[in-house]
């Protein structure tokens, strides 16, 4: 391969590893017709920019007895410290919601519980939508 050849490959592969992924949120019987996705782009940083984005949710209130609203929580893998709020989702009129956020991690699980309020520190209402992103 030409010095030129090898520079393309290498810049290609460090492209696709760079590039924005997709991952969809899985709903359970909590909440069954909630649909959401996971949006993960790397940023120069070295944090992972999230964007949320949900439908069809159900007003917290429904699902959780006490609930005001949905969190977003952060849970590094391997047990090295709890979830982490990222915060809130504000439900509109039309049962859609997203959030724009950041981590410092690569690999974590992420999850949607009703809460009594947003800045609840840890997750006490059901897992409503889930990814584990690897």
């Amino acid at each position: 391969m030409t010095r030129l050849g090898w520079k393309s490959g290498a810049l290609l592969l460090l492209a696709a590893g760079c590039a924005s992924r997709t991952v969809p949120l899985a709903s359970n019987e909590t909440a069954p017709a909630a649909r959401g996705e996971l949006q993960l782009k790397p940023r120069d940083s070295g944090n992972m920019e999230l964007r949320i984005e949900v439908s069809h949710l159900a007003p917290a209130e429904r699902v959780q007895r006490g609930a005001a609203q949905y969190v977003v929580w952060v849970d590094p893998v391997a047990g090295s410290g709890p979830p982490q709020n990222v915060g809130a989702l504000a439900l509109g009129d039309d049962l859609e919601a997203s959030l724009k956020t950041l981590t410092p991690l690569e690999k974590f699980d992420l999850f949607i519980t009703p809460e009594p309020s947003g800045r609840t520190e840890g997750p006490t209402g059901p897992r409503v939508l889930q990814a584990a992103v690897r």
